[in-house]
């Protein structure tokens, strides 16, 4: 996929889709128990889907040498998209098999030390996991305490959805447009007024006499959030070589997933006073935005980083003892 619509595989649209048909659902049932058990009936027609219709990785199958369901699914595919499939498709995934065989044999496992490789790596690597953590405070903060807003649940909820949708379409064009770095501060910092604005209420009173209004900028921050996660997911799949890449998104869910279990403890501090979340919501998410834009290099228009250099080239001397090494965007030189 070309740099230009590698953005679309980071727009989680399904997530929004999902706010908006579980709005839906819950407000048809009522109650936790029907609820649930309507989202475990829904769920199972999926499984016969996923076996019968879609494909299994073509590069798989070429590594496990099933060259005729790879001839297959590749046929397929090409014919799909009008091309002409090479007569020697079937010695050509042989040759690809051997060669891959022989590659997989000089290749040393890599683990999440490698993440933390060079000083320019592990700041990437701390930045990227902060942003996440922040995205999921923000997300997982509002959206843990939309029951007391003002305002039908059930509406807003899919108010909510529906404002991510279209944020995270427009996304996909903004990206494209000013990169991937000054998308992440934009959405990020429009977030952070967001929850300026809701303390400003907070602590002058106006939320008391306007309380939708509070509603209202909710709603927003969450539309906003949408277009931030799409951003902060491409730096990071396009910073980190191939071999890494998968541990890189595993350790930016990971930031994710902590900071969907903090949020919910930061929403209970309004028990003490009601400003003392938006606080820190504000504080994470300027922060998030300032060290992204001073520390992440802009990846917009450039190729996916495939180079490993071996440890005795690299002039940096590594922070940890890691089991592999690389360059990805002139490290070497730094």
């Amino acid at each position: 996929m070309s740099p230009k619509w590698r953005i679309i595989a980071s727009w989680r649209f399904n997530w929004q889709i999902s706010l908006m048909f579980i709005a839906l659902l819950a407000y048809l049932c009522r109650d936790w128990q029907t609820l649930t058990t309507a989202v475990g009936l829904i769920t199972i027609p999926l499984f016969p889907l996923y076996y019968f219709f879609f494909p299994e990785s073509s590069r798989w199958l070429v590594e496990k040498r099933r060259f005729v369901e790879a001839e297959y699914w590749i046929r397929k595919a090409m014919w799909f998209n009008r091309l002409s499939p090479r007569t020697d498709l079937r010695e050509f995934l042989e040759n690809v098999a051997r060669t891959e065989n022989k590659r997989q044999e000089r290749i040393v496992p890599y683990t999440y030390l490698d993440l933390f490789h060079n000083r320019k790596m592990s700041i990437w690597t701390i930045v990227l996991l902060y942003a996440s953590l922040t995205l999921a405070i923000d997300w997982y903060g509002i959206n843990s305490s939309i029951s007391s807003l003002t305002g039908n649940i059930y509406l807003n909820v899919a108010v909510g959805g529906i404002g991510a949708f279209v944020m995270g379409l427009l996304s996909i064009y903004i990206i494209n447009w000013i990169g991937r770095v000054k998308s992440f501060v934009l959405f990020i910092s429009l977030t952070g007024c967001c929850h300026l604005v809701i303390l400003a209420m907070k602590v002058t009173g106006v939320a008391h006499y306007n309380p939708m209004a509070v509603t209202y900028f909710s709603l927003a921050s969450i539309s906003v959030m949408a277009g931030g996660w799409c951003a902060a997911r491409m730096s990071c799949w396009e910073l980190y070589p191939t071999l890494m890449r998968n541990i890189a998104t595993g350790s930016f869910t990971m930031g994710m997933k902590l900071g969907s279990i903090i949020a919910p403890f930061i929403t209970l501090l309004a028990v003490y006073h009601g400003s003392i979340p938006y606080v820190i919501f504000a504080t994470a998410s300027f922060s998030s935005g300032i060290l992204a834009f001073l520390l992440i290099p802009e990846t917009k228009n450039k190729p996916l980083p495939e180079n490993l250099p071996s440890k005795k080239n690299q002039k940096l001397k590594p922070f940890v003892k890691c089991s592999g090494g690389f360059d990805p965007g002139g490290l070497e030189s730094a």
